[in-house]
């Protein structure tokens, strides 16, 4: 019977620790924090001070982007997909079209309830180039939305026109954001 005890006794000793300890554990793992280019370091503090009010819980703000060439003239954008609970939802999170402009961004475009991949397509509207962004969920079914730029940002709202939705399969671009996109912290860590 004593042995009995001590084994139920080892266990909730080791239940004691797991407890108080998964936490910070928890902690620790969300605050390692990448490397980032000085491009990278000047975009995450960009995005620290965009819409400060609807990050939500600090420590969980997190972002996947992509530096890319959307006009015809090579100059840099960042597509920024925001997977933070202040612009996420059942229909999914806000992706955010921006223009590298100097040591700073300028916002084209704030779209909500996408999902990913995203994805450069071959076709341009406006001298820019079309993207693609999976919808679905809070009622919508799962497809996939062409965005063309209007030739002054893209549209607010991937599931009615003039987005373009299409079936899931239908794939013709090159996938820019996987569904896996390494996902970074936008805030520094408190040490």
């Amino acid at each position: 019977m004593s042995g009995l005890i001590r084994r139920f006794s080892f266990i909730v000793c080791i239940g004691m620790v797991v407890a108080f300890a998964a936490p910070s554990l928890h902690c620790y793992a969300q605050c390692q924090q990448p490397k980032l280019t000085r491009r990278q370091a000047q975009l995450r503090a960009f995005l620290g001070e965009f819409d400060r009010a609807d990050v939500g819980r600090k420590e969980m703000a997190r972002y996947s982007a992509t530096f890319v060439h959307l006009k015809g003239d090579r100059s840099w954008q960042v597509i920024v997909h925001l997977s933070t609970p202040g612009y996420c939802g059942s229909g999914g999170c806000t992706t955010l079209i921006l223009d590298a402009t100097g040591d700073t961004f300028r916002l084209i475009s704030k779209i909500p309830v996408t999902r990913l991949p995203i994805l450069v397509m071959p076709s341009t509207s406006n001298g820019w180039k079309d993207i693609q962004v999976v919808v679905g969920g809070g009622g919508i079914p799962r497809q996939k939305s062409t965005l063309s730029f209007d030739g002054k940002s893209y549209p607010e709202n991937p599931t009615v026109p003039p987005a373009r939705l299409m079936d899931t399969d239908v794939t013709s671009g090159k996938v820019i954001l996987p569904a896996d996109a390494k996902q970074i912290p936008i805030f520094e860590c408190d040490k």
